[in-house]
């Protein structure tokens, strides 16, 4: 992720509560970020090009499991945290919901709701 200066200043850093070492243990302050920049009216582009490795010694499929969970949750914690201001958004989390029981992902609703609940108790 590469964003300007005057960008990241405009609106606010990271939000640790959303971060993987959280108490809520979700992983979206990414995507939180670029849904704050977007909101502000900033350009932003994927470019699924520039790749980086990183070896976490995750070999097994629980492993990736669980990090797909906490990425769930991260964004049901998003919704959650700009529910407010952003009927678009809340509209675009009960879709995401509901492609995930269409096709039986229980777990990944659950978590979901973890990430959502675990914001608004914050």
């Amino acid at each position: 992720m590469a964003a300007r200066t005057n960008a990241l200043a405009s609106v606010g850093a990271f939000d640790p509560a959303l971060g993987a070492g959280s108490r809520a243990r979700v992983a979206a302050e990414d995507f939180d970020m670029v849904y704050r920049l977007v909101r502000a009216g900033f350009h932003v582009e994927f470019n699924p090009v520039p790749t980086v490795a990183h070896d976490h010694g995750r070999r097994l499929r629980v492993d990736v499991e669980r990090i797909l969970c906490r990425a769930h949750a991260g964004v049901g914690a998003v919704v959650a945290k700009h529910a407010r201001g952003d009927r678009k958004l809340v509209q675009r989390g009960y879709w995401t919901l509901k492609q995930f029981a269409r096709h039986g992902q229980w777990g990944y609703a659950y978590h979901f709701w973890r990430g959502a609940l675990s914001r608004l108790r914050a």
